[in-house]
């Protein structure tokens, strides 16, 4: 699966997050939970977490099941050890990021938006993993802008020629309900006319997967990534409204209920986004210039690792003997993890 340098995906972090409770044995306690006086130990919980087969994943539809290609455990594996190569790789060019800049980047983010901080401790994620969070975000930024400089003009250009990226699309918030055959559509219609709440109509008519965990909630806020057929209804039905049914597919037929939309809006372009513009600039520069991926894969090979994890260690040495095959490449499966798995 290469070298990732998107945001993690949220398998690695969930199961990061979780081994790190592992560890930590809940502050000396032994237990995960206790069911009806039963307990679930550490061991309990670090044992099916480290072979779990699937995951619950966000899709347009609501939260759907998953079958992971690899267990959560060597997947979280795999992103520390990425985390330690970039991170020594970052100490090795002297760019590695101090305690001053990660204080100064964590200042810099809440002045972006003031939230940050709020909304990440609100997921129980304490100060000192959003700081690991940081020091491996700046490293690879940090690496891939080594001897790279955008200017102030560069910034300047790069605003003008794209006014779409400083603009906040179109906003919706919609539920929405499908049906399978002209029967439904005539009971879902008669109930809602009836004053009937939506949520409570879809979750009884809907042929929609999870209707029930979603109540019946769109996944899709942005108005203009809607279907042209879709967007259309949505745009021209008020707030507090049902769209009319809409033809979805063969013998597929969706209706939507309108909560609130949004229009369209500029993005202030402060100093502070300037700053942001420059860094992804730069980053992108970096990416062009600098093939990190297969300067991690270098790493990896010349690197010794040594799994102590009984449960991991056959998983490793697979991972391990395919890099350093003859014909491993930057596109072979590597160590992922873009960014620190501990959110």
């Amino acid at each position: 699966m290469g070298l990732r340098f998107n945001k993690t995906n949220g398998l690695a972090l969930a199961a990061f997050a979780l081994i790190g409770m592992v560890g930590c044995k809940g502050g000396g306690s032994d237990s995960v939970a206790v069911v009806n006086g039963v307990t679930i130990s550490h061991k309990d919980f670090e044992d099916y977490l480290l072979r779990k087969p699937s995951v619950i994943v966000v899709t347009n539809s609501g939260p759907q099941e998953a079958q992971v290609a690899e267990t959560l455990g060597l997947q979280a594996l795999r992103d520390l050890v990425n985390r330690q190569l970039t991170l020594q790789l970052a100490k090795e060019m002297n760019v590695a990021p101090t305690a001053d800049d990660i204080a100064k980047e964590i200042e810099f983010r809440v002045k972006r938006s003031p939230n940050y901080l709020t909304a990440l401790t609100a997921q129980s994620i304490g100060l000192d993993l959003i700081k690991r969070d940081v020091e491996l975000e700046l490293a690879r930024e940090k690496i891939l802008t080594h001897g790279i400089t955008v200017t102030p003009a560069d910034v300047d250009l790069f605003i003008k020629q794209n006014p779409d990226k400083f603009r906040t699309p179109p906003q919706v918030q919609a539920l929405f309900v499908v049906v399978t055959n002209e029967a439904d559509k005539k009971l879902v219609d008669a109930e809602l006319a009836t004053g009937q709440n939506f949520v409570t109509v879809a979750e009884r008519y809907s042929k929609a997967p999870n209707v029930r965990q979603t109540q019946a909630r769109a996944g899709e806020t942005n108005l203009e990534k809607y279907p042209p057929v879709f967007r259309s209804a949505l745009e021209s039905t008020t707030e507090g409204k049902t769209t009319p049914w809409i033809t979805a597919g063969t013998n597929q037929f969706l209706k939507f209920y309108v909560e609130g939309k949004t229009a369209a809006s500029q993005i202030k372009v402060d100093d502070t986004l300037r700053v942001v513009v420059q860094r992804q600039l730069a980053v992108q520069k970096g990416m062009n210039a600098t093939d990190l991926q297969a300067r991690l894969l270098s790493e990896f090979k010349k690197s010794k690792i040594d799994v102590q994890m009984d449960a991991l260690k056959s998983g490793w040495k697979s991972v391990s003997d395919a890099l350093n095959a003859p014909a491993a490449s930057s596109t072979s499966q590597t160590p992922s993890g873009a960014s620190s798995p501990s959110k």
